[in-house]
């Protein structure tokens, strides 16, 4: 949009967030035994084709059977993304990772994903 002369729209620069990676293999921290950041990354694609689609029928089924607060639950998920929020599009993309984040936890607590939970 700069290239062209446009500025983009709060709601756009939430969803299009820029994080600078500085991790020792760019957006990787660990290769996982593959032999680069290239290796792994091209790895997860062809996963993330072959297995499109089987996570989230899963988790939404069980979702569904879940009796808690959710928005409740939200709120502890928020907290430490908003602290350093200085202002409302900081605020909207806090919002965006809490989300990501309780519904990881709640994926690996359902059993659905074979990760450690690191926050409930």
């Amino acid at each position: 949009m700069n290239e062209i002369g446009k500025r983009p729209n709060a709601g756009q620069l939430v969803r299009l967030l820029s994080i600078p990676v500085t991790f020792e293999h760019g957006a990787f921290s660990n290769l996982h035994e593959f032999e680069s950041g290239r290796a792994l990354s091209d790895h997860l694609k062809s996963m993330r084709l072959k297995h499109y689609g089987h996570v989230g029928p899963a988790f939404i089924r069980k979702l569904m059977d879940d009796k808690r607060d959710f928005p409740i639950l939200l709120n502890t998920y928020l907290q430490p993304f908003n602290s350093d929020a200085k202002n409302n599009l900081e605020k909207r993309a806090s919002m965006v990772f809490a989300i990501i984040a309780l519904a990881g936890e709640i994926a690996i607590e359902y059993g659905i994903l074979p990760w450690e939970q690191t926050y409930v």
